[in-house]
Order: C-alpha cells, then structure tokens, then sequence
C-alpha cells in the first residue's frame, strides 16, 4: 500500500478517534448509563410482579396446597417471595448485560469498521458495566425496604392477634362460655362447632384469630 494512503488511513483514523472520544463518548456513555440503569430496574420489576401479583398457587414462588386452610402470608410465604425476587434478578440482569456487550462486540468490532467505531462500543459497554453499580444499590436497597416492610407488618399483624385473641378469651370468660357441660357431675367436654366451607366442603374446627389470620382465614379452595 502506498505510503500516503496509509498516512490519510492513520490521519482519518485519528480524526475519528478524536470526534468519538470528545463528542460521541461523553453523550453515548451518560446514555447508556441512565437506559442500562433503568433497563435492570425494570427487570427487577417484572420479577416482583411476577412472585407477588399472581393469585394461583403456581410462580417463581409456589406455594403448597393446604389440608384446610392457608397460613397468614406474613408468617412464612413473604420470605419465600422476598427469596426469590432476591436470587433471581441479580442473574438475569447479569445474563442479560453479558449477552449484549457480547453481541456488541460482535457487531462493532467485529470487522475492519471496529478500528473506527471503537469510541462508541467502549461508551456502550462503559455505560453498561457502570450502570450496575448504581442499579446493585437501588435494588439492594428495595430488597432491604422489602424486609423493613415485611418485619412491621408481621409485627403488627401479631399485635392484631394477641389482642383479638386475648378479647375473645375475655368475652368467653365474662359470659361463662364454657367448653364443658355445666351440670353437676357431668362436665362432658363439649367440641366447638366447625365451620364447613360452601365452596370444597372442608370443616374449618377452629375460625378464632391464629395462624390462619387475624380477622378472617382463607380456605383451601381460596
């Protein structure tokens, strides 16, 4: 090759990495920071809504079916759910990130133009790695508001527990509710009666403020 082409090659090629460096790569990178960013947020979103918004028994975070009747969510189902939005997001916004810097590295460098475009797959990638620190610290931090929220509303949801309980043990007390046949000599034990739901049958035995809930219980069938 002749030398002046190879001159006008270094200079052209020199010109571009200025222009990149100095006018696309300050804008690209700031760009891709803040889309990146938001882009691993929204993965972190759609796994919530993923655990938490379905209904069904079925989900990243299944829960098993009960003889008659669900345990209060708070009592162990939210930490399976906090679990899981936890161990499955970091990997897939991982995976994710891997997967485009590869194909832009591919795609950009992949040929004799990779010499001239290197500004803009290095502001890319740039923005993309850097873009984990600041969304590692927003998703940490839902994750630790996640358990904050979580920890008072158990602590609350057992304060409505023991006082509903300790009040239906009062009024049983008061009125001389008794489990037992008051006639002399008698003293039979008398069950509580049970409660059968129109919806699958299943006899609920005891409906009294617990594990199943505070003010109301959900049966098996839902």
């Amino acid at each position: 090759m002749h030398p002046i082409i190879v001159l006008l090659l270094i200079a052209v090629w020199l010109g571009a990495m200025w222009l990149g460096f100095m006018y696309v790569f300050p804008v690209l990178f700031a760009a891709t920071l803040v889309v990146a960013g938001a882009a691993a947020l929204g993965v972190y979103y759609l796994h919530a809504c993923r655990t938490l918004a379905p209904s069904s028994l079925e989900g990243p975070s299944p829960v098993a079916a009960p003889d008659v009747a669900y345990r209060h969510y708070l009592l162990g189902q939210v930490w399976r759910d906090w679990w899981t939005i936890s161990r499955t997001v970091v990997p897939q916004v991982y995976r994710t990130a891997r997967g485009i810097v590869v194909r832009l590295t591919r795609t950009l460098l992949g040929g004799p133009w990779g010499f001239f475009v290197f500004p803009v797959w290095l502001a890319l990638c740039a923005g993309i790695v850097a873009a984990a620190v600041p969304a590692s610290v927003f998703v940490l931090a839902l994750t630790v508001l996640y358990g904050v929220v979580a920890a008072i509303g158990l602590a609350g949801w057992l304060a409505c527990v023991l006082v509903l309980a300790a009040v239906e043990r009062g009024f049983m007390v008061y009125g001389r509710i008794l489990q037992t046949c008051p006639h002399p000599f008698c003293y039979e034990r008398i069950g509580l009666p049970e409660y059968e739901c129109p919806g699958c049958g299943a006899r609920h035995r005891r409906l009294a403020p617990g594990a199943g809930g505070a003010f109301r219980n959900v049966c098996r069938c839902g």
